[in-house]
C-alpha cells in the first residue's frame, strides 16, 4: 500500500482550485470531486532508500495506476519496498487510541482538545516526512504568547507524534533542533484564609446546603470534584466519617460544529491516595446533621442521591457563583475555591504546632496526606513552608527513613 492524498481541492463556492481543503478566500470546507490527487511511497533504487512522489493526477484510481506502472517499470521493486507515510493526523489518532486504553477520559479528552486547537489547524493534513524546520519555528513562535506550562504541554504532543514516526518510519524529529521554552520563575504566594477569615465568610452564608458544602471543603480539605460527587450513603453521622471513593471532572471537547463544549465525568479519585475515609470534626457533624434532618423532613432523602443536590449534583459553575457571591457579602479577601483545601492544611498545621501535639513533624505530614488524599512528599513540597521551626525535625525523620 501507499499514501494517497489530495494535492489540490476545488472550492464549490469560489469555483477555484486551492492547495488546502479550507478555501483561503471564503472559508468553505465543502469540496466536490474535482481537484488533483497524488501518491507517496518510500522505495529502494540501486540499494538507496528514496521517497517517491507522483502528483497532479485526476483521481485516486489514476494515482494508484501510476504507482503500479512505476513498480512494473522497475522490476527490482516489491510491495515490501513501499513504505506508507501517514499524516500528522493519522499518527496522532493512533497515539490517542492507545491513551484511551490506559488513561481516564478526562485526561485523553484534554489531550485531544489541545491537539485540535493548536496543532491540527497547521499540521493535521501534513505528510509526516514533509515537515520542515522553518514551519516548526513559526509554529513555536506562535505558542510564545501562552503560559509556559500550556505551551510546553502542546509542544509535548507534537513531540510524541514525531517520536512515534521516528521509531516506526525512520523519520526525523525536527523539534529537537528547536530551543526549549524559557521558564520565567514567578514566585506566587499561596492564598489561604485564616480561621477568623473563614468564620467571617461562613457567617454570611444563609443557605444551609452551601454552608455545609463550604464548611466541608474547609474542614476536610476535599477537592471540589470529590465534594459534588458525594452520595448520602457516603456520610456516616453515627461514626462521624465521610467516605471518598469517586470524583467529578469537567472536560472540554469539540462538537460536530467545531464548538468547544464541556461535560462532567464521574470517575475514580485522582490517585490511589484519593480513596479514603476521613473523620469529621464535631462542629461539622452537627451542621451536616441539621442539613440531613432538613432533607428528611422535606422528603428529599434517598441513599443513592447526591449529598448536595439530590438526584442531580451541583455543577461547578453554580458552586463557583455562590462562592463569589458570599465572598462579596462577607468582605473577606478573594481566593479560589481550591484554596479552601490549602486553608484546611494550614489550619491543621497551625493548630497542631501551637498545641505541640506532634513533636515529630513528619508524623503530622503523614496524617495530613492521608486526610486530604495526597502523597506525603507532595504535602512537604506544597506546604513545607508552613512548618515554622519544624524543618530540622522533618529532615531528621527523612534521614531516619533512608
Amino acid at each position: 500500500m501507499a499514501s494517497y492524498y489530495r494535492s489540490e481541492y476545488y472550492c464549490s463556492v469560489c469555483k477555484i482550485i486551492n492547495k488546502r481543503k479550507k478555501c483561503p478566500h471564503c472559508g468553505n470546507t465543502k469540496t466536490d470531486g474535482r481537484g488533483t490527487w497524488g501518491v507517496r511511497f518510500r522505495t529502494v533504487e540501486n540499494n538507496v532508500n528514496i521517497n517517491k512522489n507522483i502528483s497532479g493526477l485526476s483521481t485516486k484510481a489514476e494515482a494508484e495506476q501510476k504507482m503500479y506502472k512505476y513498480i512494473e517499470q522497475n522490476k527490482n521493486l516489491t510491495e515490501k519496498d513501499i513504505v506508507i507515510f501517514p499524516t500528522i493526523n493519522d499518527v496522532f489518532y493512533t497515539i490517542l487510541e492507545r491513551k484511551k486504553q490506559t488513561t481516564k477520559e478526562s485526561s485523553w479528552s484534554e489531550y485531544e482538545l489541545r491537539y485540535i486547537d493548536r496543532i491540527k489547524p497547521m499540521f493535521g493534513d501534513k505528510i509526516i516526512n514533509e515537515l520542515n524546520l522553518e514551519e516548526l519555528k513559526n509554529w513555536q513562535t506562535e505558542l510564545d504568547k501562552y503560559s509556559y506550562n500550556y505551551k510546553t504541554k502542546i509542544k509535548s504532543i507534537l513531540n510524541n507524534i514525531l517520536n512515534y514516526s521516528k521509531e516506526k518510519y525512520n523519520t526525523q524529529n525536527l523539534l529537537l533542533e528547536l530551543p526549549k521554552f524559557k521558564k520565567i520563575a514567578v514566585k506566587q504566594e499561596m492564598s489561604i484564609w485564616t480561621e477568623i477569615e473563614f468564620v467571617q465568610f461562613i457567617n454570611s452564608v444563609e443557605d444551609l446546603m452551601y454552608k455545609c458544602m463550604f464548611s466541608t471543603l474547609y474542614l476536610c480539605g476535599l477537592r471540589k470534584g470529590e465534594l459534588i460527587a458525594l452520595k448520602i450513603k457516603d456520610l456516616d453521622l453515627a461514626n462521624q466519617t465521610l467516605k471518598i471513593d469517586k470524583t467529578f471532572s469537567r472536560v472540554s471537547y469539540k462538537n460536530k460544529l467545531g464548538k468547544t463544549c464541556s461535560k462532567y465525568l464521574l470517575g475514580t479519585p485522582k490517585s490511589i491516595n484519593g480513596y479514603r475515609t476521613i473523620l469529621l470534626p464535631e462542629n461539622l457533624t452537627k451542621l451536616l446533621k441539621e442539613y440531613m434532618d432538613y432533607k428528611i423532613l422535606n422528603k428529599k432523602h434517598s441513599e443513592n442521591d447526591y449529598l448536595f443536590g439530590g438526584d442531580d449534583f451541583v455543577k461547578y459553575t453554580t458552586l463557583d457563583n455562590h462562592f463569589k457571591k458570599y465572598i462579596k457579602l462577607s468582605g473577606v479577601k478573594k481566593i479560589r475555591m481550591h484554596d479552601l483545601r490549602h486553608s484546611h492544611v494550614s489550619l491543621v498545621i497551625n493548630k497542631h504546632i501551637v498545641s505541640d501535639k506532634y513533636a515529630n513533624a513528619m508524623h503530622l505530614v503523614m496524617i495530613i496526606a492521608k486526610r486530604i488524599g495526597d502523597a506525603p512528599e507532595q504535602i512537604f513540597k506544597v506546604y513545607g513552608h508552613l512548618f515554622p521551626n519544624q524543618q530540622e525535625s522533618i529532615m531528621d525523620s527523612i534521614n531516619i527513613v533512608i
